[in-house]
């Protein structure tokens, strides 16, 4: 049952997830930070009416149960809010920069524990026979945040018109910056693609709208959905780990690590390869696509080669600027 707005806030916050919607945007947790924020507002008597400083500064404050990335991603939702309110004559108190302290070191599996993890998604089968498509979307689904390097939602959110199976790439739409971009997939992985299309088609989901439809198949899969199953995949596939697991998006920074190692390692020429790396992966600079390593040990000796020149690619860059 859908969620109610209940503060004075609610046309103002109902006219923003609306327009994100109707813009392209994947607004589900984004709209549910802001369901909390109207419940904050009522549950602690500060509904005004007004985004002002009393209700703003209350809702900064970090919670003993979150860190630091926590809290702020549910200010910046404000944030968003209170520029949306601007654009309409609403004088509102804009949240405060806040700063994280903490960047979580993400834990990336190596070549050997991702063959045994698709393995293991490979050969699952689902309990309940009329979910058994799932057994031939997982597959695909996981290897795309690999093989491809994609976020979490670009993947969730992609269109079958979004996927040409001619050519081999896939259209990103409203990506991180609200940027769109081409995405090519390898031949190998793209025979796999089209079969799995073909088999959706004949045998499920015909003229589907999602290429991966999710338990409704009117939806695609959500974002948390994907994230609770790729734990439980984990956690099956190694019964015995002990430390910390990766998550989705550790796939995404294997793809970078894994690659940029082969290619330093085959002595490649980084500072002709690493533009084109940082465009596929969607990134606007060098820089963002070196924040890959940031604070990660040296898997190789190929990670220390990396970062010593692309240092240099990246001053390069900045003196030509």
């Amino acid at each position: 049952m859908k969620k109610m707005l209940k503060s004075k806030l609610a046309s103002y916050i109902e006219g923003l997830i609306a327009e994100k919607i109707a813009s392209g945007y994947s607004f589900t947790a984004s709209a549910s930070l802001l369901y909390s924020f109207d419940a904050f507002l009522m549950a602690e008597g500060l509904d005004s009416g007004y985004l002002d400083e009393r209700a703003v500064r209350e809702w900064e404050l970090l919670k003993p149960t979150e860190n630091l990335n926590t809290r702020n991603s549910r200010v910046s939702i404000v944030r968003m809010l209170a520029k949306y309110m601007t654009s309409l004559g609403a004088e509102v108190c804009y949240p405060l920069s806040h700063c994280s302290e903490e960047h979580a070191v993400p834990y990336i599996p190596d070549r050997d524990e991702l063959h045994k993890l698709f393995c293991y998604i490979d050969s699952s089968r689902s309990k309940n026979l009329c979910f058994s498509r799932f057994d031939i979307e997982y597959p695909i689904i996981v290897r795309l945040y690999y093989c491809c390097g994609l976020r979490l939602n670009e993947v969730v959110v992609l269109r079958r018109s979004d996927v040409n199976l001619e050519t081999g790439n896939l259209y990103i739409r409203h990506s991180k910056g609200d940027k769109d971009r081409l995405v090519f997939i390898a031949d190998d992985f793209l025979a796999l693609i089209r079969s799995y299309d073909a088999k959706m088609e004949a045998e499920y989901v015909k003229d589907r709208e999602w290429f991966f439809p999710g338990f409704y198949v009117t939806r695609h899969f959500s974002k948390s959905a994907i994230d609770v199953k790729f734990m439980q995949w984990w956690m099956d596939a190694f019964p015995n780990w002990e430390g910390k697991r990766p998550t989705v998006h550790a796939l995404r920074h294997a793809f970078v690590v894994h690659r940029v190692n082969d290619w330093v390692e085959e002595g490649n020429e980084l500072s002709a390869i690493m533009p084109y790396l940082s465009r596929y992966l969607g990134h606007s600079s060098i820089e963002e696509t070196m924040y890959y390593y940031h604070q990660l040990d040296a898997h190789t000796n190929a990670v220390k080669n990396f970062m010593t020149k692309c240092s240099s690619v990246v001053k390069g860059v900045s003196q030509c600027r």
